[in-house]
Formats: C-alpha cells, structure tokens, sequence
C-alpha cells in the first residue's frame, strides 16, 4: 500500500486525493499506518513533507 501511496505522491496528488483513488480503484481501505509510513519514506528520499 505504501507504494501506491509514494506513486500517488509522485504524480502530483494530495494525500486525500491518493486515498480516495486507491480506495475507489482498487476497493481496500487505506491505513493510517500505511500513510504514516508512506509519508516518512518520502520525508527520508526527498526531503518533502506529504500534505
């Protein structure tokens, strides 16, 4: 999930707008883990926090 969640940062998304395209296409449910996660692989590889 977390890799969905970094491809969706990546392409210039928000991150409601990340969960509500995972959610609506591939019908899981993301985690707060799964974000809080996603967003810390990001703070360390580019030094941007995911808002």
């Amino acid at each position: 999930m977390q890799e969905l969640l970094k491809r969706c940062f990546y392409d210039k998304m928000t991150i409601t707008e990340a969960v509500k395209f995972i959610e609506k296409s591939y019908g899981k449910k993301v985690t707060e883990k799964s974000i809080k996660t996603a967003k810390e692989n990001i703070k360390a590889c580019s030094n941007i926090d995911w808002e």
